[in-house]
């Protein structure tokens, strides 16, 4: 499953930057060509994510940046969703909380209503990386990078998690234990509410 977000321009200057950087000090890293898109909706960013043979999607950045500079991944499209508001939500209703993929870890953090009612998703988020990350980080893309520092899969698979998954031919939710590598998108982590 695939899911990550950030800015064009400042995006290729930050990297750009940082890159030069550490050449400098004799760090081997390349960023190479790609092509930046950054589709309105959510639609769009599937459309493309089809479209394009291996792009990838990105939301936060924190981990495909670095992983594209170390030369561990090399995509000729990279698709952001930092314009993909849908992703950027949290809801509830009465069974269930809402959280959008887009949301970040700060955001997940400071929401009142799950450090009330599912206070260890928001303290396992507080001890991801520095504030930086946790300001750019969003939970879709720690849970679909797969990293072995994914805080927030254990929590959300002890309360049960469902994720939908949409691709061009479907949306479908499952457990997050069911979770594989996939060309869909996380849209929402929702949480069974505890009464």
């Amino acid at each position: 499953v695939i899911l990550l977000f950030l800015c064009a321009l400042r995006a290729f200057v930050v990297i750009y930057g940082t890159v030069e950087l550490l050449r400098n000090r004799g760090v081997p890293m390349n960023v190479g060509d790609f092509n930046f898109h950054r589709p309105g909706t959510l639609d769009e960013a599937i459309s493309m994510l089809s479209k394009f043979e291996n792009a990838a999607v990105m939301a936060g950045g924190t981990d495909i940046l670095v992983e594209i500079k170390k030369e561990k991944r090399n995509h000729p499209d990279l698709i952001s969703l930092s314009n993909v508001n849908e992703i950027k939500s949290f809801t509830e209703d009465e069974n269930f909380f809402y959280i959008g993929a887009g949301m970040t870890h700060s955001e997940v953090i400071a929401s009142g209503i799950l450090r009330k009612n599912l206070s260890a998703l928001p303290e396992a988020l507080s001890k991801i990386g520095s504030g930086q990350i946790r300001n750019r980080g969003t939970i879709g893309g720690n849970l679909c990078s797969a990293a072995s520092c994914c805080d927030s899969a254990p929590i959300l698979m002890a309360m049960d998690a469902r994720v939908e998954l949409r691709s061009i031919a479907e949306t479908r939710k499952i457990s997050l234990r069911l979770i594989r590598q996939t060309a869909a998108i996380i849209i929402v982590s929702s949480m069974k509410k505890i009464k």
